[in-house]
């Protein structure tokens, strides 16, 4: 199910921020507030994966999360791709009895991306 209350996604590694990740963290998490993010390792491929270390302002919350997102030059052309994908942990995952990663946020960006 795609979200109506759509957020800027970032473009660039670069555009990852706390601000960005409060506002992203929210919908699941409501008073979540990202005090710090540091880039930690960056690895290209058909999606780019990024670990990202937070400080928040919950003790209990992850210290350190990964994002799969566009950010490679070839990334427009693989929007399918990248929308089946966040389909498939937002709305597919979440029924089967599987063990996998916690889900904390997907979104795809209106042109997308």
């Amino acid at each position: 199910m795609l979200q109506t209350n759509r957020i800027a996604l970032p473009r660039t590694v670069g555009e990852i921020s706390a601000d960005w990740m409060t506002a992203a963290l929210s919908r699941k998490y409501p008073g979540i507030v990202v005090k710090s993010v540091a880039i930690r390792d960056v690895i290209k491929g058909a999606c780019t994966k990024v670990r990202i270390a937070l400080e928040t302002n919950q003790p209990d919350f992850p210290k350190t999360v990964m994002m799969k997102a566009g950010f490679e030059p070839h990334s427009p052309d693989m929007g399918v791709m990248h929308e089946r994908e966040h389909l498939s942990y937002s709305d597919l995952v979440p029924t089967l009895d599987v063990e996998t990663a916690t889900l904390h946020f997907s979104d795809v960006a209106e042109d997308g991306r």
